[in-house]
């Protein structure tokens, strides 16, 4: 379905294995160090709720989008912003790591 979507509107994706040596271009997972880092600014003690491993999870889900509402939108737009500087550092790098 979402490969359907793709060629319906023209948009050409990059092959790339789900697993490599080469560096992480994906920004998601800068956005996951960025909310890693909120929630541990605004709930430091959920790591040691009470209850064990589910407990904290149904805690993670309570504050995830109280934490996600913080996230700057410039710094969300920057993310797929930086995209083309990003390809280009890899290119650049024959694949190897960047400063990214």
């Amino acid at each position: 379905m979402v490969k359907e979507w793709h060629d319906a509107h023209l948009v050409e994706l990059m092959e790339w294995p789900p697993y490599s040596l080469a560096p992480d271009m994906n920004p998601i997972e800068h956005l996951w160090c960025r909310l890693k880092e909120k929630i541990q600014k605004m709930y430091p003690g959920i790591g040691d709720t009470k209850g064990g491993p589910e407990r904290v999870r149904k805690q993670l889900a309570e504050v995830l989008p109280l934490v996600w509402d913080t996230l700057e939108s410039e710094y969300l737009d920057g993310l797929w912003r930086g995209m083309p500087s990003r390809v280009c550092a890899v290119i650049a790098a024959n694949g190897w790591y960047t400063k990214y």
